[in-house]
């Protein structure tokens, strides 16, 4: 890899027509997501294109579509791929307006609006948040000009969540954080919270090296006895690159990723403030402004895609890491940004950036404090009792057999199910670990009392419910442990909601004050804050 970045970036010197690099990004990102609308628009799914327009699933939590990966056995990944391009397909579009050049507005505008499907058709939930705030990210970051228009533009974002397959979809994220049992949530959401917990445990266990690199998929059968977290399923990856650097490279081996992401950030924010005094249309093949935005705003939107998918594809990550460093070499090369009207848009650049520093922890802090509220305010104290049953073999038929009940992974599940069907309640859950090889009795209630009494209910109807199947001959119920009664804070689908308008609407109000602040400031000439 190391040697991949340094060819890229020798090439990247040697060649003067830089926008060719970024045109050879965007080629093949659009035309593989024009491949995939295709498969989905056309053929109805039924080609793949030459494996380009690959389908991982058509299942899903809210998806309107089937979940095209592209050249990948997975659209997550696909997506964090086109994430990295989107950018600066914005920034050839910001220079082709800017040159009022038709041809070339018509290829980014199309090579955008294609990718912008492509990430639509991955039906990814990570990719989706990630690629929104990419767009906003280059968008703050490109210039005051680029930044009046998107705030007046603004309301209209708000119309995509309409769409189907966007807004209902991203809803289903609010069951990761909300009270509602298991079994009733998004599979992949509940098993990729179990296998995070899993990770830290791994983390907590060793934190200095961790377990090694590529360890996690060995390492997690043997702490997630551990760390009493749910199934994972069929998972073996974090789902996490930070989990993942953490788990199995432990603080020095995260410590070095920041290092890495720091440093591309401050490069990608030198020259683009040095870039603020180039002439947007890019005159003699020159950089933009917009380019130096795209590298910021891809650094940023691949970092929070990584908040669900574990490192994988690196070299696409590392190539734009190259371009970044280009675009600042470039810059800080280039004599003409060394004027007096190009400095002095230069030092304003930085000013804008302090000030738009000062506003994102201003948004951050407020939005913090406001969910912070409203969490503690409309929750309800509710209080949870567990025990964890398991399978003791009879002795009939073949004991051995019987007995290894971690490995026969069924088997755990269809005995929690049976168990969990004689429930009276659906405040009472019976989820299966086979990996720790114990079925969790969960009962909630709004007093100490009433939970323990619907916990011990199904606890002591266990056996007879597995009778009444016709299961006990190889298996008996039996009580492994007892948990003391645990306070819990519920919260609700509602309550998520209006935490979430409400932030919405805090933040909204922040940017609209900051907004008034720049207007005052241009007006008078002189900077307020």
């Amino acid at each position: 890899d190391i040697v991949f970045v340094v060819i890229v970036s020798l090439l990247l010197q040697m060649s003067s027509k830089p926008w060719y690099t970024i045109v050879a990004i965007l080629v093949p990102l659009a035309g593989i997501s024009v491949l995939t609308a295709l498969s989905e628009y056309v053929v109805g799914n039924s080609q793949t294109f030459g494996g380009f327009s690959t389908i991982q699933s058509n299942a899903g939590a809210g998806i309107a579509a089937a979940r095209h990966s592209g050249p990948l056995p997975d659209p997550n990944f696909w997506g964090r791929f086109l994430i990295l391009g989107l950018p600066f397909g914005l920034a050839f579009m910001h220079r082709a307006l800017a040159r009022r050049s038709r041809f070339e507005l018509l290829f980014s505008a199309g090579a955008t609006l294609a990718i912008l499907l492509g990430l639509y058709l991955t039906q990814s939930r990570g990719t989706m948040l990630a690629a929104g705030l990419t767009i906003a990210v280059w968008l703050v970051v490109a210039g005051p000009r680029v930044r009046r228009r998107a705030f007046f533009l603004a309301p209209l974002s708000l119309l995509i969540l309409l769409l189907p397959g966007i807004g209902d979809r991203l809803l289903t994220l609010t069951q990761a954080v909300s009270s509602a049992p298991d079994y009733a949530a998004d599979q992949s959401l509940t098993e990729r919270g179990n296998i995070g917990e899993v990770a830290f445990g791994v983390f907590k266990a060793n934190p200095l090296f961790g377990t090694g690199p590529g360890s996690f998929a060995h390492s997690m059968s043997q702490y997630a006895p551990l760390t009493n977290a749910g199934p994972t399923g069929d998972i073996t990856a974090t789902h996490n690159l930070y989990l993942e650097l953490l788990s199995e490279t432990g603080i020095v081996g995260m410590l070095g990723w920041s290092i890495l992401i720091v440093g591309m950030l401050v490069l990608g924010y030198l020259g683009t403030t040095r870039l603020a005094g180039a002439f947007p249309d890019a005159r003699g093949g020159r950089l933009t402004r917009g380019v130096g935005a795209a590298g910021v705003a891809a650094i940023i939107g691949f970092s929070a895609a990584s908040l669900f998918l574990h490192l994988a594809y690196s070299r696409t990550f590392l190539l734009v890491c190259a371009l970044i460093g280009f675009v600042y070499s470039v810059a800080r090369t280039d004599r003409t940004l060394q004027r007096r009207l190009p400095a002095r848009a230069t030092a304003q650049a930085r000013k804008g950036f302090f000030f738009a520093a000062a506003v994102t922890l201003a948004t951050a802090i407020g939005a913090t404090v406001v969910g912070a509220t409203l969490f503690t305010v409309l929750g309800r104290d509710t209080y949870v009792a567990t025990s964890e049953l398991t399978l003791q073999a009879t002795g009939a038929g073949y004991p051995g057999y019987a007995m290894d009940i971690r490995r026969r992974t069924a088997v755990l599940p269809a005995y929690a199910g049976i168990i969990q069907g004689s429930a009276a309640t659906q405040e009472t859950t019976v989820l299966a670990d086979p990996v720790r090889g114990v079925m969790t009795v969960r009962a909630v209630g709004d007093s100490p009392a009433e939970a323990i009494q619907r916990r011990d209910a199904v606890v002591v109807n266990a056996p007879g419910a597995i009778t009444q199947q016709g299961l006990n001959a190889v298996y008996n119920v039996v009580t492994v442990s007892v948990q003391d009664v645990a306070e819990q804070r519920v919260v609700d689908g509602t309550t998520l909601r209006i935490v979430l308008l409400a932030t919405a609407g805090e933040i909204a109000l922040v940017l609209f004050l900051c907004g008034r602040i720049r207007s005052e400031e241009r007006r008078r000439g002189v900077w307020l804050i």
